[in-house]
């Protein structure tokens, strides 16, 4: 028993050794097994259409605008949605449309599992961009800090001197329009685009 002890220890070094050489391997395998996976939303589809709306003031003080969002049936890669703003007497005084895949923050997407997870995010996203903190009023904020210049100026000021609200919209990642209304083309404009 005794003679086995001088070899035992021989071989627990040589078996240490083999494991302090094999620990970074091992780590590096974990790493590259721990990269983002993203979730595939090619089979993602609202199975019935989709409006979300709220009302607010934008084009004037006294009556409220219709804001709504609308989503078709349908594979999210291949449908347009759109966002409507119809003033009290139901013209149309903004529109704009995109892919509906636009509506997904891309950031998300390793944290989704399912195409249910996917339709839930877009809803999600879709009631927050019609919150009471989607508008930028001028009577409770003395002058809003904008990275750029106004696109159009005049309706910029024109906005502020009536304190007429701006709403903003996000789709993608941190694809912003803020847009305002103008009161000689009686329609909304896009004022500030941000990323």
């Amino acid at each position: 028993m005794s003679c086995s002890t001088s070899n035992d220890s021989g071989s627990m070094d040589a078996i240490s050794n083999q494991v302090s050489d094999q620990s970074p391997k091992k780590e590096e395998q974990i790493k590259e097994t721990e990269e983002i996976v993203f979730f595939d939303i090619s089979n993602s589809e609202f199975k019935t259409e989709f409006k979300e709306s709220t009302k607010h003031y934008f084009s004037n003080l006294e009556t409220e605008d219709h804001f709504e969002i609308y989503i078709p049936i349908g594979n999210i890669n291949k449908t347009i949605s759109y966002i409507t703003i119809k003033n009290n007497n139901g013209d149309t005084i903004f529109q704009d449309s995109f892919n509906t895949q636009e509506w997904i923050y891309s950031y998300a997407l390793d944290r989704i599992k399912s195409d249910e997870e996917v339709i839930t995010h877009i809803k999600e996203r879709i009631s927050k961009t019609l919150e009471e903190k989607s508008f930028i009023n001028f009577d409770t904020l003395e002058e809003p800090n904008f990275a750029s210049l106004p696109e159009d100026p005049e309706v910029y000021e024109s906005c502020r001197d009536q304190k007429l609200p701006l709403f903003m919209y996000t789709t993608g990642a941190e694809s912003s329009v803020i847009i305002g209304y103008s009161i000689k083309i009686k329609k909304a404009v896009d004022l500030f685009y941000c990323c």
